[in-house]
């Protein structure tokens, strides 16, 4: 069940406080089982460069960054500049060195820009309030012509992007 999922992954006293900042501040963090998934999705990656869109207090942001290879960056996102703060705070209670985190404040959906190679890139991107971009290069996964995805603006190359942001 969702609730034994939930209970059987123990979290440490770093991951304690930074729940605990999140419930002072009115934030709901993602559950252990979440997190340990996070963090092991990371792993078997071998992830180098996540992007995380909304912040929180870290809780999220240190299962990730504990998953992710020792040089990986987590950039994350978030209209709340006091909750990167205070993320700030947890990632440097589990001491992660502060190189590999960079944070964005003040960046909502709205004013990002999702590119994708694949249609439910695109779906995802609208489901998220973000502009989206299709590029014409990569896996290109579907049947359907890139054309009728419904994005926003179709890249054709890496170099089309830099026009496209505002």
């Amino acid at each position: 069940s969702w609730t034994y999922a939930e209970e059987f992954v123990a979290e440490d006293e770093v991951l304690a406080a930074a729940r605990a900042r999140a419930e002072e501040v009115g934030v709901t963090p993602l559950g252990s089982g979440a997190g340990a998934a996070l963090g092991f999705l990371a792993s078997v990656l071998e992830a180098r460069a996540v992007v995380e869109i909304g912040t929180g207090t870290g809780v999220s942001g240190v299962w990730l960054l504990r998953g992710m290879r020792g040089d990986g960056i987590l950039t994350t996102v978030d209209i709340e500049a006091e909750h990167q703060r205070l993320a700030r705070e947890s990632f440097a209670e589990a001491d992660i060195p502060h190189q590999r985190v960079r944070t964005i404040a003040g960046a909502a959906p709205a004013q990002c820009l999702y590119v994708g190679d694949d249609l439910r890139d695109i779906h995802a991107a609208r489901a998220a309030g973000m502009g989206s971009v299709a590029a014409a290069w990569g896996y290109l996964g579907d049947d359907l012509p890139i054309e009728k995805w419904g994005a926003d603006a179709i890249a054709r190359s890496p170099a089309d992007i830099t026009g496209l942001l505002r």
